[in-house]
């Protein structure tokens, strides 16, 4: 496994030698362990997670779509290119 830098100068692992089944693997090893730490008695998340699932929701809001709106798309004639 090899460290490269990020357009940030941050420190980031390649990880392109892991499939899908590793990262699933992982993931789901992380949400055991988040299992773990968090309290269930707890009546309201930790602020930090909070903040987090904010971040990450605002991020999604600001994301284009990928998927084209109907208005975007126009029926193919016959004859048009495919782009």
């Amino acid at each position: 496994m090899s460290v490269m830098l990020s357009a940030g100068g941050r420190k980031v692992m390649d990880t392109t030698w892991l499939d899908s089944k590793h990262y699933r693997s992982i993931c789901d090893e992380i949400g055991e362990r988040l299992r773990q730490q968090i309290d269930r008695t707890t009546t309201s998340m930790p602020q930090k997670i909070l903040d987090l699932l904010q971040q990450l929701e605002q991020q999604e809001f600001e994301a284009p779509s990928l998927v084209p709106s109907l208005a975007e798309m126009e029926p193919l004639k016959i004859g048009d290119p495919i782009a």
